[in-house]
């Protein structure tokens, strides 16, 4: 009966062990993967920057389409935003004289603002098999731990059964 009863212990103590060093592993796990990993918080943030980035560049490119749209409708309807824009390209009216001016460069060609373009960078994340290994070694390294307690405890054993013996063989 009472050998029965320490086996039940030694079982149960055994299980335990299994579970703790289960939950240490699951608990990193979870701790890397949800701070670090694909979907963690770093990855998030990262993406909140990134999206930050684009909508104040897309803020930027909709200030210039907005004022290209109002130059188009004036170059459409305007005779007057005309006649100033062929000025610009070296245009000019029947009843115009142009007096050219040595040493003055040559007008510019009008080339209109495009905005920037935007080159976003990888997002950085702890991969999710590194996340599951780690968390494995972790297991393995309480599961190791537990082991070298265990074989503590017996080495403790049989040193005190062995001076219990030798104690006993000099008594008689």
């Amino acid at each position: 009966m009472q050998k029965n009863a320490l086996s039940a212990v030694i079982s149960l103590m055994t299980r335990m062990k299994v579970l703790v060093a289960a939950f240490f592993g699951t608990l990193v796990y979870v701790f890397i993967s949800v701070g670090f990993g694909p979907e963690g918080f770093w990855a998030v943030s990262q993406l909140e920057e990134q999206k930050q980035m684009i909508t104040a560049n897309l803020q930027s490119i909709q200030q210039i389409n907005d004022g290209l749209k109002i130059e188009f409708q004036g170059l459409r309807t305007d005779p007057d935003v005309i006649a100033a824009y062929a000025k610009k390209l070296g245009y000019k009216k029947e009843n115009e004289k142009l007096i050219r001016l040595q040493g003055l460069s040559s007008p510019t060609e009008f080339v209109p603002e495009t905005g920037t373009p935007m080159i976003l960078g990888k997002i950085n994340y702890v991969p999710e098999w590194l996340c599951k290994i780690s968390g494995l070694c972790i297991f393995c390294f309480f599961m190791a731990i537990f082991a070298m307690q265990d074989l503590r405890k017996r080495l403790q054993q049989k040193r005190t059964v062995n001076l219990y013996y030798e104690n006993t063989q000099r008594a008689f």
